[in-house]
């Protein structure tokens, strides 16, 4: 994703690179490097709530993102802002 833009439907936290979930509002590169570890450790997020045991994020981010990210099926097309 280019800089400023920002997804207006959720991605897939299974198959989103670290330059994708960056972009989105809370995580940044640093927590985006550790969501992409922590999948590749332990394999694919049964659900959002999975991010709770990912260095970094706590009940307040996981509501700050939860919005932007889902798993499987329940992703939908990804419309994109500037």
């Amino acid at each position: 994703l280019e800089d400023g833009v920002v997804p207006l439907a959720p991605i897939d936290l299974n198959s989103a690179g670290e330059d994708r979930l960056a972009a989105i509002p809370g995580i940044g590169p640093a927590l985006a490097r550790r969501i992409v570890a922590h999948r590749r450790a332990n394999g694919p997020f049964a659900s959002v709530d999975g991010l709770r045991g990912v260095s970094g994020i706590g009940p307040a981010t996981l509501e700050r993102v939860r919005d932007f990210l889902a798993v499987g099926s329940e992703e939908r097309p990804v419309a994109m802002v500037r």
